[in-house]
């Protein structure tokens, strides 16, 4: 009990260490749309009902929605913007309590140690327990249908079959690639001690299948949005390989650290599956179905139908991962060697911590393929403060990406009231149609006005507005015809030393070009410049 609480006590201060140091990224500003404040902020400038908006918001991200749910009700009592990182703190605090009751059901209870030492110190773990984003959370409610399938099969009573169907909704509802967890248990029933309950486990799935047919309204549309207009590029094998590195060392190892690090992580695996396959084969086999398929599944997936293999989704199969390494450790003759052992996972995992926590990524041409867009954290906060400072009667914020554009629609909801002139009427984004990406398109809802235009409209500037009638509105705002004095163009790189996005860099150009630029500032790929009329 000591040694659990010590490695508690430790993992809590890694997840609380630095929680708060870098603002919120794009994806995670797209959970704080989700907040009560910023979710009625929207629905009172778009003039439309707040269970409508927040329907839409769902049906126009491709994520679960149950997660937006719980960040709604969390943000009515502990508030909005970074304090939403706490509910993963909570989640991922409980994933590792699961997990050691996982291992321990299945192992003995040094294998259980060493699990979770290694899971509560992983810097992949640990990258989306600081993070407002539902992968923590999807990962304990996975760990947890896992953990109660388990009790299913091995005590048969039916409170536990209950229990099955009903975590398996949650996790489903939180990571739709649960549901791969959820088919693959079936393989249990395959091995001969576990065939009398194929009709129990046939109407759990059922009963979850029933209740997730709830969903299919958000879930088409969903799946519509993957299909067409996702950003992600097919996955390579090579992608594929990243993925157990990341699994092992998150993303802020060096090269070094990852050639030593995935040969030593994969020898302590290896000896661990060999290890529990000749003691159980049943149950070796299953969880290394657990593990594997689901991956080899998403990879399949991704090469013939939509592209859905992203690093951070498959993060709910990695804990059964760290057993097989625990397993691995425990099963090496001598509790010296085994300390050894244990001892170099937790160097290599600190290694990569000590990066994390010093803003530092690893470093590859190719690293957006590669991470699947995992980027550097960074600051802003300063960048928009400042603009908000000295923003007067008369200003207009223009934004020329999706991830600025989203900065400042936060920023506009959060301070609109602040303000004694209507922030809301004088935000604009800016682009040129044919420069745009599928997703960006579809993100902004504006495929249907662009969709109108004739060709040249396409390859002119176009200006949307947001905040009318609860549509978006297109040239509706003129920059040439002087009603705005001043007019801050905020605009973003995904990588700091990357170039701009083509529709950024056109937009860039022409503000260059038709406007005098009197300020710039910029702060990790993040840049406001303030222009005023040649005129003036």
């Amino acid at each position: 009990m000591i040694a659990i609480f010590l490695i508690l006590a430790c993992a809590l201060f890694l997840r609380v260490y630095n929680l708060n140091k870098y603002d919120l990224w794009f994806d995670e500003q797209g959970t704080d749309m989700f907040s009560s404040r910023n979710l009625i902020g929207a629905a009172d400038l778009s003039g439309v009902s707040t269970s409508s908006l927040m329907l839409r918001n769902m049906k126009n991200d491709p994520h679960s929605s149950l997660y937006y749910l719980l960040v709604y009700l969390y943000s009515v009592v502990f508030g909005d913007g970074k304090s939403l990182r706490v509910l993963s703190v909570i989640f991922s605090m409980l994933s590792l309590g699961v997990f050691y009751k996982l291992s321990n059901t299945l192992f003995t209870r040094r294998v259980s140690l060493y699990a979770l030492m290694i899971m509560a110190v992983n810097p992949f773990h640990l990258w989306y327990a600081q993070e407002a984003r539902a992968y923590a959370t999807a990962c304990f409610f996975a760990l947890l249908m896992i953990y109660i399938y388990v009790q299913a099969l091995k005590k048969d009573k039916l409170f536990y079959w209950i229990c099955f169907s009903i975590t398996s909704i949650l996790a489903i509802c939180l990571s739709y690639y649960s549901g791969l967890l959820l088919i693959i248990s079936g393989a249990a029933l395959f091995f001969k001690e576990y065939r009398r309950y194929i009709e129990k486990w046939y109407l759990s799935v059922c009963a979850t299948l029933v209740f997730l047919l709830l969903l299919q309204y958000v879930l088409i549309d969903q799946l519509s949005f993957v299909k067409d207009n996702f950003w992600l590029p097919p996955p390579s094998l090579t992608t594929v390989l990243f993925t157990w590195r990341i699994f092992s060392l998150g993303y802020s190892a060096t090269g070094i650290l990852y050639q030593i690090g995935l040969p030593v992580f994969f020898l302590f695996f290896g000896y661990g599956a060999y290890s529990y396959f000749r003691s159980d084969k049943a149950k070796a086999s299953v969880f290394l179905l657990f593990l594997f398929l689901p991956i080899m599944i998403t990879y399949i997936l991704s090469k013939l139908m939509a592209p859905v293999y992203i690093h951070r989704q498959l993060i709910i199969f990695s804990p059964i991962y760290y057993l097989f390494i625990a397993k691995g450790i425990e099963s090496i003759r001598g509790k010296y060697v085994q300390g050894l052992a244990i001892l170099c996972v937790m160097i290599l995992s600190a290694a990569s911590l000590v990066n994390y926590h010093r803003g530092i990524m690893f470093t590859h041409e190719n690293r957006g393929d590669l991470f699947l867009g995992a980027i550097p954290r960074r600051n802003y906060g300063d960048l928009m403060e400042h603009m908000d400072r000295e923003l007067r009667k008369g200003d207009l914020i223009a934004t020329a990406d999706i991830e600025s554009y989203r900065m400042a629609f936060l920023h506009v909801i959060k301070k609109y009231k602040l303000h004694e002139h209507d922030l809301s009427k004088s935000f604009c984004f800016l682009s040129y149609p044919i420069k745009l990406q599928p997703f960006d398109v579809q993100y902004l809802q504006i495929g249907d006005l662009i969709g109108g235009l004739p060709l040249e409209g396409w390859e002119k500037l176009q200006v949307f507005s947001f905040f009318e009638s609860g549509k978006v509105e297109m040239g509706k705002i003129q920059l040439n015809a002087g009603n705005f004095e001043r007019i801050w163009l905020i605009s973003s790189k995904w990588e700091e030393n990357a170039p701009f996005a083509n529709n950024v860099a056109s937009v860039r150009d022409y503000m260059d070009q038709e406007f005098r630029k009197v300020s710039s500032r910029e702060r990790d790929g993040i840049y406001i410049d303030l222009y005023i009329q040649k005129t003036r």
